[in-house]
């Protein structure tokens, strides 16, 4: 079963990446395979951040209207 898409699984395998592409071993067909995942979870964790942000705005929305009652 694939693991849940959280921001903090996301951000950790981003972070993970970089540190095998930091290292001096890794060739560069590596290096690009993990350019290329890198961009996946990047655009992961940005959708993710906009469906927060999206909860949120409707949260604060309905907060609004509760307050002006």
């Amino acid at each position: 079963m694939p693991t849940k898409k959280t921001l903090q699984n996301l951000i950790e395998k981003v972070e993970s990446t970089v540190e095998k592409v930091d290292s001096v071993e890794t060739s560069l067909e590596d290096t690009l395979s993990a350019y290329q995942k890198t961009i996946g979870h990047t655009k992961d964790i940005v959708d993710l951040l906009n469906k927060q942000k999206d909860k949120f705005t409707v949260l604060q929305k309905q907060a609004n209207e509760l307050l002006e009652k």
